[in-house]
């Protein structure tokens, strides 16, 4: 079975800023890091850079659309009620950050499947802490330094949850696709390659 590429990226809200991407490998059940860094830009440099790598998956920190109304978009509101904890969209920075997300899905979703996910959710609905999730998939985080190379680096790791069958995806008619690992995935099941529970 060829290895898949999953991208994981913390977006910047301006390309005045740095965005946090995090690269794995994923073959026969293991993940294998292969990049984590920050890159300067936005979505435009976010973009060149999947492209570049040819990844199959990009799972990215930063919502890809906004609400018909209110703060919360309908998959949002099911996150919430998961226990995750989530900024409202109708905060100006948040609105901002929405706008360079949208981008970078349209550049990229002809290429490659692209969720959003919210990092600091993560350990929240899964109950593993990070470094026991990224444990769980094979993966030592000590290479990603940074808050954006950390949070790039859970966003690669719940697409490689995907692929292994740990993760769910949240999606709503307003073109939302959140996705988040299995809720309480800690304590169940086995780590991914190990056949330990």
């Amino acid at each position: 079975m060829p290895e898949r590429l999953v991208l994981g990226i913390d977006l910047a809200a301006s390309p005045r800023r740095r965005s946090g991407v995090a690269l794995l490998a994923l073959h026969r059940g293991r993940a294998e890091l292969r990049l984590c860094s920050s890159i300067p830009g936005g979505w435009r440099e976010a973009s060149r850079l999947a492209h570049r790598l040819a990844a199959a998956l990009a799972v990215v920190d930063a919502p890809m659309s906004l609400p018909r109304r209110g703060g919360f978009r309908a998959a949002e509101r099911l996150a919430i009620r998961l226990g995750a904890r989530l900024l409202p969209l109708t905060l100006e920075s948040m609105r901002a950050l929405a706008s360079e997300a949208a981008m970078l899905r349209r550049s990229l979703e002809a290429f490659m499947d692209v969720y959003e996910t919210h990092p600091a959710s993560i350990p929240r609905v899964s109950g593993c802490p990070a470094p026991l999730y990224a444990a769980r998939y094979g993966v030592d985080p000590a290479p990603c330094r940074g808050r954006d190379e950390r949070d790039a680096l859970l966003a690669a790791l719940v697409g490689a949850g995907l692929a292994a069958g740990e993760a769910i995806i949240l999606a709503d008619d307003e073109g939302t696709a959140l996705l988040l690992p299995k809720p309480g995935l800690c304590g169940r099941g086995a780590v991914m390659g190990s056949g330990k529970p």
